[in-house]
């Protein structure tokens, strides 16, 4: 987590792949704010970069429902009345995840591949934010 982001949105690709967008409409189905939202995405994002050399080995598929994944993580952190889990599992991981005990497990795995540490350098976030503002819109 220490590396500055590359310059190419993760999720700007991967808002064009079934379970992100769906990710975006369900938080904002919940009424948050456009600026809890880009909070959201800029972690989601910083995540992702963290991980992109795991995810480049991953089908399109797989990315797009790891990073889903990844803005759940986000939103756990930083929302305070952050949409559970069961939530997130029916309406987007379902189909692919069908059990909640599994998609549980790879939660924990995530989690622990950040080495349980979900916040993000105060300079990577402000260069997280910059390449995340038009994907609030």
């Amino acid at each position: 987590p220490t590396e500055a982001p590359a310059t190419r949105s993760i999720l700007q690709v991967l808002l064009r792949e079934g379970p992100v967008p769906r990710a975006l409409e369900l938080l904002r189905a919940c009424d948050f704010s456009s600026h809890e939202l880009h909070l959201v995405l800029a972690h989601t994002e910083a995540y992702a970069q963290d991980f992109a050399s795991d995810l480049a080995g991953m089908s399109t598929c797989e990315r797009c429902y790891c990073v889903a994944l990844q803005m759940f993580l986000a939103q756990s952190w930083l929302l305070d009345d952050a949409c559970p889990l069961q939530v997130w599992h029916q309406f987007i991981f379902k189909r692919y995840c069908p059990e909640l005990h599994t998609l549980n497990s790879a939660l924990v795995r995530l989690f622990a591949a950040r080495q349980y540490r979900l916040s993000v350098a105060p300079p990577i976030l402000d260069m997280c934010l910059r390449i995340t503002a038009q994907l609030v819109l």
